[in-house]
């Protein structure tokens, strides 16, 4: 699990930086590669532009290209699950606005 500051985003910019950040964590570690993970976000947009429907504006261009190819390095892929079903993320995205430093924990659930 992990939090941090995006700084000020629209919505959709900020989930796809979490994604992001998520997949980049998960490629730093050779225990996930091949792994089939799978990484939820609770906005529709944000998964629709990672998994290929488009990009978003510009700036999303580089950060979604980036994910999509650690996503075949891991084997993994983006769901949509909204917050509202996942109190755990909503909890996490509310630290991440409220501090300005990162916050990772490792944690083995049982997977």
């Amino acid at each position: 699990m992990f939090s941090f500051f995006v700084g000020v985003q629209d919505s959709n910019r900020a989930e796809v930086l979490v994604v992001h950040k998520a997949v980049d964590l998960f490629c730093s570690s050779p225990l996930y590669v091949g792994r089939n993970v799978v990484f939820e976000s609770d906005s529709r947009v944000a998964v629709s532009w990672i998994n290929g429907k488009g990009i978003g504006s510009y700036a999303h261009v580089n950060c979604i290209y980036n994910i999509r190819s650690n996503l075949k390095f891991l084997g993994g892929e983006v769901k949509f699950k909204s917050r509202a079903s996942n109190h755990f993320a909503d909890r996490l995205a509310k630290l991440g606005s409220s501090i300005e430093g990162d916050f990772v924990e490792w944690r083995d659930f049982g997977g």
